[in-house]
C-alpha cells in the first residue's frame, strides 16, 4: 500500500469441520469500490431479476479481494450470493440468500458506506 489509510468492509464465511474445528474464510470490499458495488446490485435487483434467462446466468460484481458479490439464475428464479474467494485456494465460500433480501442486502451496503466516510471525516483521513 501506499502509506494511506483505507476504509473497508469485511465479509466472513466459518466452515465447521467434524464439529471439532473451525475455519474461517475472510474477504475485503474497499470503500473506493462500494459506490460501484453498491450500482451493480440495484441494476440486479432493478433489472436483471426481472428476466427469466433460457440458460443459468450469473452476474456479479468483483472486488480487489476477489469476493464476488452477484446473483444467479436457476429453473426456479434467481439467488443472491456473496463468495468469498481466496487466493491461496482454489475454491469459493459461496453464502447465497433469498432474492427477496437483496433490497435489505444493498441498504446495508449504504449504511456500512456512510459509516465507513463518517469515520474516515472523524480521522481526517
Amino acid at each position: 500500500m501506499d502509506g494511506k489509510k483505507y476504509g473497508y468492509l469485511k465479509f466472513y464465511k466459518v466452515f465447521d469441520i467434524f464439529d471439532k474445528y473451525s475455519y474461517l474464510k475472510q474477504g475485503i470490499l474497499y470503500y473506493d469500490e462500494l459506490d460501484g458495488c453498491i450500482e451493480s446490485m440495484k441494476y440486479i435487483q432493478n433489472i436483471v431479476v426481472k428476466t427469466k434467462p433460457d440458460t443459468e446466468t450469473d452476474l456479479s460484481y468483483k472486488t480487489k479481494d476477489n469476493v464476488r458479490l452477484g446473483a444467479y439464475s436457476h429453473a426456479w428464479g434467481w439467488t443472491a450470493y456473496v463468495d468469498i474467494y481466496n487466493s491461496f485456494e482454489t475454491s469459493f465460500s459461496r453464502k447465497t440468500f433469498d432474492i427477496k433480501s437483496l433490497p435489505k442486502f444493498i441498504e446495508m451496503l449504504e449504511q456500512a458506506q456512510v459509516m465507513i466516510n463518517n469515520k474516515m471525516v472523524e480521522n481526517g483521513l
